[in-house]
Formats: structure tokens, sequence, C-alpha cells
């Protein structure tokens, strides 16, 4: 498929009509200005309608990121960790970020070994790093433009007002209800 742009070799007159000089049942994205890819599309739109307004591409990212952490918290989430790779063109370097959490202080070996379900304990979680990570982002790459606050408004806006969930996310999010049914005191309720 790399080559499907490359199409000086194919006469129109060769052309049978199933044949296409690329192999895929979907058509490229093409795009002039700014493209946007995510799993979600309300987060695509928001960093398009950023990118249209003057935003770069990490200000987008970020932007994608807390959208995706309110509409799609099952795959990525302001818990959780980030890491960042930005091209800065006018210097012809790619930089490096790293929002990893790290583990909690108190932490030790001993208390990891005494943990009889270590994957579903709180000891196997890390301090969230995303968050930090996102600011670094912005101070760092972002275009100057845009506040944080301004960058993750469209996200913010979201988890108030509520979205449309999609069966994916729906699917997911049930089938971790046991998980968090049994951290649930008598007085908490996860479910909807």
């Amino acid at each position: 498929m790399g080559d499907w742009h490359n199409t000086s070799s194919v006469s129109v007159e060769s052309l049978q009509v199933d044949d296409l000089p690329f192999r895929s049942r979907r058509s490229p994205v093409l795009s002039r200005h700014a493209s946007v890819a995510t799993s979600q599309p309300l987060a695509t739109s928001i960093g398009l309608d950023l990118l249209r307004k003057g935003a770069n591409a990490a200000d987008a990212a970020v932007a994608i990121a807390a959208t995706l952490a309110v509409v799609e918290p099952c795959s990525t989430g302001l818990g959780g960790d980030m890491f960042c790779l930005f091209y800065k063109a006018d210097q012809k370097k790619v930089y490096a970020l790293n929002g990893s959490g790290c583990s909690p202080k108190n932490l030790t070996l001993d208390k990891v070994l005494q943990d009889n379900d270590f994957k579903f304990s709180p000891h196997s979680v890390t301090v969230p790093g995303a968050a930090r990570g996102w600011e670094d982002t912005i101070l760092k790459f972002g275009s100057g433009k845009f506040s944080f606050a301004e960058i993750v408004e469209p996200a913010a806006k979201l988890a108030e007002e509520g979205f449309p969930v999609s069966p994916i996310t729906s699917h997911h999010w049930a089938s971790g209800k046991s998980q968090l049914d049994q951290w649930k005191s008598k007085s908490d309720d996860y479910s909807p």
C-alpha cells in the first residue's frame, strides 16, 4: 500500500473496474492542512477544531488525550501515564517527554510479595503522570496561543454535559464492573 500515490506507471486504459493501484478496502485519508486520527470521533473532531483555530500538534494532542480520558477511559486516562515524541521542524529534532508515574513512595518489595492478588491491588498502580505530562507538553511544545484550561475545556464540557458512549467502550465498562464492585464500600456506588 505504500506506493498507492505513485500512479505514473499505470495507464487509465489498463485499469479494470476492480483494479486499483493500492490494495485496501478503505480510501486513504488525504488532507491539505491538518489530519487527526483517533479511535473516537468526538476526540478527532475536538483535535481538528483546535487545529483550525491555530493550535499546533502538541496543543491538539493534549486536547485529544483529555477527551479520550473522558469518552474512552478504558483506553487512556487522567490517572495513567503519557509519553510524547515531538518533532520541532525548525530545529529538525525530535524531543521526548516521559510522563510516566513512579511507584508509590512507601511501596517496598516486601509489601508487593505479601500481596496475594497484585494484578488487581492498589500496589500495581503507579502515581499518575498523565496530567503533569500534558502540562509539560503544552509548556515545552505548545503553540502558546491557548492556555491549558482552553485546551482541556472541550473534554471538561463532555464530562459535564454527557456524550454518547460507543458500543466498544460500553462493553469494556461493563466487563470491568466486577473489578470495581470488589472495591466499593456499602456507601459507594460506581454504577450509573
